[in-house]
């Protein structure tokens, strides 16, 4: 069973609590 990935550049902007961080995406490639 394959796995769905999505790649992305981006930014961090803002570090959240848990390990999450909100980005802000530079290219959006999709």
């Amino acid at each position: 069973m394959a796995k769905d990935v999505i790649e992305v550049e981006g930014k961090v902007v803002e570090v959240l609590p848990n390990t999450l961080f909100r980005v802000e995406i530079t290219k959006s490639e999709v």
